[in-house]
């Protein structure tokens, strides 16, 4: 990512744009969509590899039309009218995602039948395997795999992208905690080298501002609903069987009682 935004600024410095701007947004976008699609299926999701460009638009279409607001929400006999055209839309996001996860599995499939010695296994090819296996009790079939990646593409690229710019907003917000966890980086990975997987257990700080984010802007600020299985009593409170419980994070990790200070930011 780092190389993508010193790239975007030096293109827009010889373009003659001065200051040079960069869209971190979308750059911290398709660094944590490219990672996710790398371990899901082995390939980048750029603009010209699987239709990635469609694929990207449509689960930011998604995105956006899961967090907006919807009628039925607060009346449900509006829901079947579909006055926002909201069913319409979802069914063609639906057929887009559909089209992209058939063509991703089917050329997994061939790969497979072509290759007896794969030399990279990514997570299709290990779904794969297991849809083979006569062994297992529950037969994995290529609609699981389709959904389980769709799953994995919707849930974690666009929460961890969230979840990366509100910590670097926060460390340029505190200049002392970003000068520490650079000084980290310095110390156990050195300043020419880019960070590895056995780096990470040194980088204790690193790990800190990172839980201290996901503490502060938790990427589901309320958490998928719940639904109680029996009568319970919670901190005095009576709630009944088949309550529907919607917990706020949000809320939890910025009380100040049990927080006190450290509510407000990343502190150094």
């Amino acid at each position: 990512m780092t190389r993508s935004i010193l790239q975007t600024a030096a293109t827009n410095s010889n373009s003659g744009t001065y200051p040079a701007t960069v869209d971190v947004t979308r750059e911290v976008s398709f660094l944590t969509n490219n990672i996710v699609c790398t371990m899901s299926f082995g390939k980048k999701c750029n603009e010209d590899e699987l239709g990635g460009r469609v694929f990207k638009e449509a689960l930011d279409e998604l995105t956006a039309l899961s967090g907006g607001f919807n009628y039925r929400d607060c009346i449900p006999l509006l829901g079947r009218l579909d006055l926002q055209g909201l069913r319409r839309k979802q069914t063609e996001l639906t057929k887009i995602f559909h089209v992209s996860l058939e063509r991703i599995v089917d050329e997994h499939v061939q790969r497979r039948k072509n290759c007896s010695d794969l030399e990279s296994e990514n997570f299709v090819d290990v779904l794969l395997s297991l849809s083979e296996d006569e062994s297992m009790e529950i037969k994995i079939t290529q609609n699981h795999i389709k959904n389980v990646i769709f799953d994995l593409l919707v849930a974690g690229a666009d929460t961890s992208g969230a979840t990366l710019e509100w910590a670097m907003s926060e460390l340029l917000r505190n200049s002392c905690a970003m000068k520490r966890a650079q000084e980290e980086l310095d110390s156990f990975v050195g300043k020419n080298q880019l960070v590895r997987e056995s780096d990470l257990p040194h980088l204790l700080y690193l790990q800190a501002v990172v839980k201290e984010t996901l503490r502060l802007y938790p990427s589901a600020p309320l958490l998928l609903p719940h639904q109680s299985m029996e009568h319970s009593t919670i901190g005095g409170y009576e709630i009944p069987d088949r309550t529907q419980i919607l917990v706020n994070a949000w809320a939890i990790g910025r009380d100040p009682v049990t927080w006190e200070e450290r509510s407000q930011g990343v502190q150094a």
